[in-house]
């Protein structure tokens, strides 16, 4: 299939095709993937490697920005061709009917690099869907992955945020990403993150075809015995208002009607406002960007894995690294919601049910045979699954 050809294709004649390929792919990701150690780039970093131990040649475009730096060596162990792009921030890139994360993601040598060859196209987000509408891209086999219901998940940051610019520019973002959203009528597949989202994607685009596909994930068990320590962790991205939201929760609801347990929060740069804390509780303690080796020892040292949030979106990794490494995991509602695991962890919503069940489980030695693992994904499922419909 060249671009002389002058008739549309159906997603059957592209899957036709595509079988007499070699096995290539391109993968436009939304950030650099290494390391693997927050939300979406976790997702992205294990289904590159998935596709590599399944023997495809892999042309990797991504996005370098923040204080995240391309590190080629490790790149180069989960994709064959690395394209890395700047992203364009700044004032410009918001005065645009696009999605901000659309719009400062736009990049012509982009396009040029997708047209080297006739290989099928994976869409790493909504962030990277620029291109998806693009007529020359027309024939190609195109899969988005969705990680979010985009627009729910910047409303749900307009509702946590505190600072008035904050707020208007995740409204703002979020109407643009609804109206944005029916770019993904020109997408072959949607692969949806989470059974709620596929059921959304589902119901609104019916010409697109939509499947569930779980995220991965560092999904290797830990076999060893767990030693555990007196202590309740809850870690995440701390500068993202949703968690510092929910840290800020539990300081309030739950520490201070413990105060013989010590409650850790790990995670990459939390607001002056929230380590503060830890001079008012004496049960309180920071551990500020942590390491990949410290975080996962804190999770598997950890009596419990403390998981809350107020935003049912996606799906959380933060949960599936707690139930893969750690001992006992509580988690509320939404937390669980859409991700088939609400079986493997306590459930606990209110202030004084979380407070009943750490008191419990703290005088409980913790047991492998006590972990629940049924539902849990993996990976080896996930990637056939994948590449069921790549080839």
């Amino acid at each position: 299939m060249t671009a002389n050809l002058h008739k549309s294709l159906s997603t059957s004649d592209k899957i036709s095709y595509f079988c007499c390929m070699k096995k290539k792919i391109h993968v436009i990701s939304f950030q650099n993937p290494y390391p693997p150690n927050y939300g979406g780039v976790i997702d992205v970093y294990y289904k590159l490697k998935a596709l590599k131990e399944s023997d495809f040649h892999i042309t990797l475009h991504t996005y370098n920005y923040g204080n995240r730096t391309a590190d080629y060596e490790n790149l180069s162990q989960i994709a064959d061709v690395v394209h890395l792009y700047k992203r364009e921030t700044g004032i410009t890139k918001q005065l645009s009917s696009l999605p901000y994360i659309v719009n400062s993601r736009r990049d012509n040598s982009l396009i040029a690099n997708l047209l080297n060859d006739d290989a099928p196209i994976l869409f790493e987000g909504l962030h990277t869907c620029y291109f998806l509408s693009d007529i020359r891209l027309k024939n190609r086999l195109k899969i988005v992955r969705t990680h979010n219901v985009e627009h729910d998940y910047y409303h749900g940051l307009y509702l946590s945020a505190k600072k008035l610019k904050d707020k208007l520019f995740y409204a703002l973002e979020a109407k643009r990403l609804k109206c944005y959203e029916k770019v993904l009528t020109n997408a072959d597949y949607i692969m949806a993150i989470s059974e709620t989202d596929r059921d959304y994607f589902t119901n609104k685009y019916s010409k697109v075809i939509v499947k569930h596909l779980p995220c991965f994930f560092d999904d290797e068990i830990s076999s060893d015995n767990i030693i555990t320590e007196k202590f309740v962790l809850y870690h995440g991205n701390l500068s993202v208002g949703e968690n510092i939201t929910a840290a800020k929760w539990i300081i309030d609801k739950i520490a201070p009607n413990l105060p013989d347990i010590t409650f850790k929060f790990a995670g990459s740069t939390p607001p002056e406002h929230l380590t503060q804390t830890q001079h008012e509780h004496k049960n309180v303690e920071f551990i500020v960007n942590p390491d990949d080796k410290t975080l996962n020892q804190l999770v598997r040292h950890a009596h419990i894995n403390l998981l809350i949030t107020f935003q049912a979106t996606g799906i959380k990794l933060k949960l599936l690294k707690a139930l893969t490494k750690g001992a006992f995991v509580i988690a509320n509602s939404q937390m669980v919601e859409g991700s088939g695991l609400s079986e493997n962890c306590i459930v606990a919503n209110s202030p004084q049910e979380i407070i009943n069940n750490i008191s419990d489980l703290m005088s409980q030695t913790y047991t492998p045979e006590q972990k629940n693992l049924r539902h849990l994904p993996s990976n080896a499922a996930s990637i056939k699954t994948l590449t069921s419909i790549i080839h």
